[in-house]
């Protein structure tokens, strides 16, 4: 409980830092993550769907700006579990006009990774509760600064040899600002 806590904590830093505190944005997050290990993917599935609350990233503001992202990914098949939270924080480039309607952008963040899983394993049960690092690099379009629809790699460390990098494409809707 106490890791959770400091998880939690740590991401509430990040997400509260001085490039984020000119004005808090805040967005809803629907997509679907293709694991790349295929015995993540025997344990898992080979789609898992995600649904969250995240800062609505500026990729749209012109030059090179810089942000927080927070992902938590759940997952409960066949017996195992996986629980990963994944703040980051980077920077995003857009290019060309920021006022249009279409704005493509690419984003790059690094950041610790929180890992709590249960998996079955021919050789038995491993269930861990550790940090990691992880990156995450990230392609996409900005729709009338409301709307953003991308795809993002994430590569993080490996957890009892369980890699759980994966191709996530995803859709974010801002929802208000504070």
């Amino acid at each position: 409980m106490t890791t959770t806590r400091g998880v939690v904590m740590g991401a509430l830093v990040l997400m509260c830092s001085p490039a984020m505190a000119q004005r808090f944005v805040l967005g809803v997050r629907a997509g679907t993550t293709m694991p790349m290990s295929a015995a993540t993917r025997r344990a898992f599935g080979d789609q898992w769907f995600s649904f969250s609350i995240t800062p609505f990233p500026s990729e749209s503001r012109k030059g090179l700006r810089q942000g927080a992202d927070f992902n938590i990914t759940t997952r409960n098949q066949s017996g195992n579990r996986l629980a990963l939270w994944r703040p980051s924080y980077g920077f995003s480039r857009a290019f060309g006009d920021d006022q249009a309607n279409l704005v493509p952008y690419i984003a790059a963040r690094v950041g610790p990774v929180y890992a709590d899983y249960a998996i079955n394993t021919p050789g038995g049960r491993i269930s861990e509760k550790k940090f990691g690092w992880g990156a995450n690099f990230e392609f996409g379009f900005v729709f009338s600064q409301k709307f953003i629809i991308s795809a993002r790699y994430d590569l993080m460390s490996k957890f009892n040899n369980f890699d759980f990098n994966g191709i996530t494409l995803q859709a974010t809707l801002k929802i208000g600002s504070f």
